[in-house]
């Protein structure tokens, strides 16, 4: 049972590296796209799949990635602190620690009182910010070149995964000791890959910074379906090793069919509001 959980452990971390690699990178030439990949649901997936009460996590969940965008919408909007005449290292670990330690905040306090609020109106209130935002700062690209990104050493992505190793490692622990499995939805639902990939991001160039803002607030029109989805399927598996097979094998098939849907409605989006194919113009 230990050796199960020690590779099922093994694949979060490898996951969750991957996941910060790829937003770290990709992110920094197809903005729009990143944006509503910062809250993709990997570490989510993997909770629901390993809890003994899928629908409680995938009901904290609910809650929490209306903060985790909107908390990334901040963090771009008002990443003037600290200045970046500072080395950039110090910058990136500051901001790391301002965005991760406000997010621990607020998930603890919405977490505490996840059973006495109403999801629906936490729902409504968000979608009327997200589409005011949205609309308001979202900023037509077409025509603009993208400027080349900074290509960071080998020792400050160690660096990187180091640390994000160590914060990895101190959730996973939150995790398998929580008493109530809605503590382990908070835990799984911190967006370490989101945070670290923006972070490292917000040292580089503005214009990204600014791509990522006009889609970030779509997140949780993929995760929360995702969530309820796969939760319920979660609940539905056999016990024993023959479900976590048949379990891993439906998280890779839904992995793929909620990044394929990205893919395709996202441009559909973005022509609505600008009138361009977003990836093929950003890629010019």
């Amino acid at each position: 049972m230990h050796s199960a959980l020690d590779l099922l452990l093994l694949l979060k971390l490898l996951l969750a590296i991957g996941s910060l690699v790829f937003l770290t990178v990709f992110g920094a030439r197809y903005g729009r796209l990143t944006g509503v990949l910062l809250t993709f649901p990997i570490l989510d997936g993997l909770a629901l799949l390993s809890s003994p009460d899928p629908m409680r996590v995938a009901g904290t969940v609910y809650q929490l990635v209306l903060l985790n965008s909107s908390l990334f919408w901040l963090a771009i909007t008002f990443a003037r602190w600290p200045p970046a005449l500072l080395p950039s290292a110090v910058v990136f670990a500051l901001r790391l620690v301002i965005w991760t330690s406000a997010w621990v905040i607020l998930a603890y306090l919405l977490t505490i009182f996840y059973d006495r609020t109403s999801t629906a109106m936490l729902f409504v209130l968000y979608a009327a910010f997200a589409s005011g935002a949205t609309l308001y700062t979202w900023q037509n690209r077409e025509g603009k070149e993208l400027r080349s990104v900074t290509v960071h050493r080998w020792s400050t992505w160690t660096a990187r995964i180091v640390l994000f190793t160590m914060v990895f490692f101190c959730i996973a622990y939150v995790i398998q000791t929580a008493a109530d499995q809605k503590w382990a939805g908070m835990a799984s639902a911190l967006p370490l890959p989101g945070l670290f990939a923006l972070a490292a991001l917000s040292v580089q160039r503005k214009e990204q910074m600014l791509a990522i803002r006009d889609t970030v607030l779509l997140g949780p029109v993929l995760v929360v379906p995702f969530n309820w989805l796969f939760g319920l399927l979660a609940t539905c598996l056999p016990s024993g090793a023959s479900g976590q097979i048949l379990g891993a094998f439906a998280l890779i098939v839904a992995w793929s069919v909620a990044f394929v849907g990205v893919l395709y409605v996202l441009p559909l989006f973005e022509q609505y509001l600008d009138g361009r194919g977003p990836f093929e113009s950003q890629a010019k």
